[in-house]
């Protein structure tokens, strides 16, 4: 008989080559490929680092869009800012500069119609499920077509996570959250649901977070646990509220004009690979919202679950704010979306 320790041997070592080659393809794929004789070239901004849950998957459309079409499009991820902050990478995807741009909601609503902001609407999207359903739904096309007036089109609508409060003293109530100082995100959307629930709101910039938090000068955070990673904040604030305020979208647009233009074989590629996206990335930041959930109580951070009176409670504070909103959005589309998805 043979020794079996040299097939244990041999299968490792053919595993770990499998295993470094695959590393390597995917390292090889992030930096981007290039295709000199590409008809089509789609330079994509985004003023975030790729790792954050949602935005991981422009790789995904990168591969697939140059596979697909045998490289005729070349598809190129400027990330982390390099070609400008939120407002500038979507204005040079407007203009033609850049064929497309991955943004938070809050961003691309300011040029969006105001339909669009279903997306930021508070108390709405309790849970992945909720977004999973709108998403799938008819409703959700007027949001697709909510920027064509802005010569930009809609290629997928994705999550980042539900939105929850990190904070440096226990919040178990409403009553606890009364005067807390704490970052919410820029804009209306960010700052006047807060405030309605009693947060004193302030949408500082993300480098000073940190600072303000080791100073005291901050209570808090109101987001999703891949910006708080990203961050580091958990290392000053060791409570984690399970609230679901509102669900963290990310919309990637691209040059409408641009996209016309393509061939329509090159079209098809594009938009359906635009769709596909959404839905592996919404799979993914499910997962990843639980993982990083474990990782801050494996790190000391404790993790609670708002009970659903304190939340009902909240909802009451903002519903004198809530019919300002609704009426923007559109009453009906509003009344649509909420009984689909069962939040009365």
């Amino acid at each position: 008989m043979k020794n079996p320790s040299k097939f244990f041997i041999a299968g490792v070592i053919t595993l770990f080559l499998i295993s470094g080659t695959s590393y390597a393809y995917k390292h090889e794929l992030e930096k981007g490929l290039d295709f000199p004789n590409a008809e089509y070239m789609m330079k994509i901004g985004m003023a975030t680092p790729p790792s954050l849950a949602g935005f991981r998957g422009i790789f995904d459309f990168e591969e697939e869009v140059e596979g697909r079409s045998g490289g005729r499009i070349d598809v190129k991820i400027f990330h982390s800012g390099s070609m400008g902050g939120n407002a500038e990478v979507l204005n040079k995807c407007q203009t033609g500069v850049l064929q497309g741009a991955f943004n938070g909601a809050p961003v691309t609503a300011n040029l969006a119609k105001p339909v669009h902001n279903i997306l930021n609407f508070p108390f709405l999207f309790f849970d992945y499920e909720d977004a999973k359903k709108f998403l799938k739904s008819d409703l959700v096309n007027p949001v697709y077509d909510s920027l064509s007036h802005a010569n930009l089109k809609i290629l997928g609508i994705c999550s980042f996570g539900k939105i929850d409060f990190l904070t440096r003293k226990p919040v178990n109530s409403i009553v606890d959250l009364k005067g807390m100082k704490m970052r919410c995100n820029p804009g209306k959307w960010g700052v006047i649901p807060a405030k309605a629930i009693g947060i004193e709101a302030s949408p500082i910039p993300f480098p000073e977070v940190y600072t303000q938090l080791k100073q005291g000068i901050l209570d808090g955070i109101i987001n999703s646990p891949d910006v708080i990673t990203l961050g580091k904040w958990e290392e000053l604030c060791k409570y984690y509220t399970k609230v679901g305020f509102y669900h963290g979208y990310l919309v990637f647009v691209a040059n409408q004009k641009w996209v016309e233009k393509l061939p329509q074989d090159l079209k098809t590629i594009v938009l359906d690979a635009g769709r596909r996206m959404t839905w592996e990335q919404m799979e993914r930041a499910e997962f990843r919202y639980l993982q990083l959930l474990n990782k801050f109580r494996n790190n000391g951070v404790e993790i609670t679950e708002m009970k659903s009176t304190e939340i009902d409670k909240m909802k009451e504070m903002w519903r004198d704010y809530k019919d300002k909103f609704v009426d923007q959005i559109g009453k009906d589309y509003y009344e649509k979306v909420e009984k689909l998805i069962d939040n009365n």
